[in-house]
């Protein structure tokens, strides 16, 4: 732009310059019409040249009478340079401008750059602090499912369920551990659950006779008693169970040669209740001992044995009338349960090895109260403690022959605190009516 004004200057200088050494020939009319032609295509400098030429050289009668129009387009092609220049001007600042907007543009771009790089690697910061969080926080899941885990293997060597079951309720409280490690050990606590549970028979209820008649018999009268189904334990309660239940520190037994499948003996009735509840306790089953009718009508082999009760004179054990096929009535110790054969219902030890406590009150009357009735349960409480006893034992402590008292008839009893080497007991889990 300051190119194309200096070249106005000197041209203007020129045309001023060489006016007076123009020739005096008059070229108006040739002068004119290459202004006007130059005019038109836009080239104002070259017309106000020719313009400026128009009166060189005329005398002064064409010199004023041409003046005014010269003067006219002379300032008409002037008029057009200043309003190129301007628009020059005019484009060469909004050029400026566009030139700082653009600055300002750039400038904005680096620094919205800049920012975007700062949030990037600000961004790849936190991403590596919540992989490193989330690695820690792994890590202390893992240690509190190890510690836990660790918690309830140790619990459940001690069948201590209780403790197992507090310690996978934390696990599920915390939803920090995954489904199937809570199942793996639901899953384990369960089978440690089994194991503290006895091998059952399942006995359909039903009416039988109850009792004896005969002189030599003084279980007696005879007499109806009504039962629902119920289940009772395939063999007595072993050492290994009681140890399961009660503690490897909690042990009254005086027999041990056969080890955990020797039945438990040396028990009270009272001692067998504390088992009992700690038993329905830690397994959530309902156990208890077996009245004395569910244990004369298992012994002589319940609803599988219908032909045989009504000849029950000549079936005088749990199984046949064979003592030492069916069970143990002789020897200085007890013996490993399930080692005789087993009755029509597939129960063991019904006669002989030990005494098994029953839940019933004794009353040597009762029979006399029950004769003609339909009843399950004697249950009321005399004056006496005395709980009775069935089953007959591997030997007597009053030395009275055993054989009489391993009959599936006969009743015994003693006071609940007794505790003796020849007296055990078997279970009896009450069944769910609702299902």
């Amino acid at each position: 732009m300051k190119i194309l004004i200096l070249r106005l200057i000197f041209v203007l200088l020129f045309l001023s310059g060489t006016i007076a050494a123009r020739k005096s020939d008059c070229h108006y009319e040739d002068m004119m019409k290459k202004g006007e032609k130059a005019f038109r295509k836009g080239d104002y400098l070259e017309a106000l040249d020719k313009f400026e030429l128009a009166l060189d050289g005329c005398d002064e009668v064409n010199i004023e009478k041409y003046r005014s129009l010269v003067r006219k387009r002379k300032k008409e092609a002037r008029e057009a340079i200043e309003k190129m220049l301007a628009g020059y001007k005019e484009s060469e600042q909004k050029a400026k401008d566009a030139e700082e907007v653009a600055k300002q543009a750039l400038a904005k771009a680096e620094l919205a750059l800049a920012e975007a790089q700062q949030a990037k690697k600000e961004a790849e910061q936190e991403k590596l602090k919540a992989i490193q969080y989330s690695v820690e926080i792994k890590k202390k899941d893992e240690n509190f499912l190890k510690d836990h885990q660790e918690e309830i293997e140790m619990a459940l060597k001690k069948y201590d369920i209780e403790k197992a079951k507090n310690e996978l309720n934390e696990l599920e409280v915390s939803k920090n551990v995954h489904p199937k490690e809570i199942d793996l050990l639901k899953k384990k606590i369960k089978e440690t659950i089994d194991q503290l549970i006895p091998e059952m028979v399942d006995v359909k209820g039903g009416t039988f006779t109850m009792g004896c008649t005969g002189k030599d018999c003084d279980d007696s009268p005879e007499h109806k008693r009504l039962l629902t189904n119920f289940r009772i334990g395939k063999s007595e309660v072993t050492q290994g169970l009681w140890k399961k239940v009660m503690g490897k520190d909690n042990i009254p037994f005086h027999f041990n040669k056969c080890g955990d499948e020797c039945p438990v003996e040396s028990v009270s009735y009272e001692q067998v209740s504390v088992f009992i509840r700690e038993l329905c306790k830690k397994t959530g089953k309902k156990f208890r001992l077996p009245t004395e009718a569910e244990w004369e009508y298992a012994a002589i082999g319940g609803h599988k044995a219908n032909q045989i009760i009504a000849k029950k004179k000549d079936f005088e054990y749990s199984g046949g009338n064979n003592l030492g096929v069916y069970g143990w009535a002789t020897g200085k110790s007890t013996n490993p349960v399930g080692k005789k054969k087993p009755n029509q219902l597939g129960i063991y030890d019904m006669s002989g090895n030990v005494m098994e406590w029953c839940e019933d009150y004794y009353d040597y009357r009762f029979y006399n109260k029950s004769k003609g009735k339909l009843d399950q349960v004697q249950r009321l409480k005399i004056n006496r403690d005395d709980r009775v006893v069935r089953g007959g034992a591997f030997y007597n402590d009053n030395h009275r022959d055993n054989q009489p008292l391993c009959k599936v008839t006969t009743r015994f009893f003693l006071p609940a605190k007794t505790k003796s080497k020849n007296l055990g007991f078997r279970l009896v889990q009450e069944l769910d009516e609702k299902k």
